[in-house]
């Protein structure tokens, strides 16, 4: 599966506040941490070769270690070198 256009974005606080009072947590699973940021890419879906965009809610860990797997920035974070 080709994937593409690898993002992390940060929530503003509403949707932070939002979020929390629906009871969300990180999508990754095991894992109870409020969200706090939306990590997404594009990929091909199947033979007729559509592209789809795939979004997930998680917690700063998580969309931590998906800016070091696809090689991206944390927002907030540019001027942290």
């Amino acid at each position: 599966m080709a994937t593409w256009d690898h993002a992390v974005r940060a929530m503003n606080a509403d949707q932070v506040e939002f979020y929390a009072q629906q009871g969300w947590t990180c999508a990754t699973g095991k894992c109870s941490a409020p969200v706090s940021h939306i990590v997404g890419y594009k990929l091909v879906t199947g033979r007729a070769g559509r592209v789809g965009i795939r979004e997930f809610r998680v917690c700063t860990a998580h969309a931590g270690k998906f800016a070091v797997k696809h090689g991206l920035t944390m927002p907030g974070m540019e001027d942290a070198r």
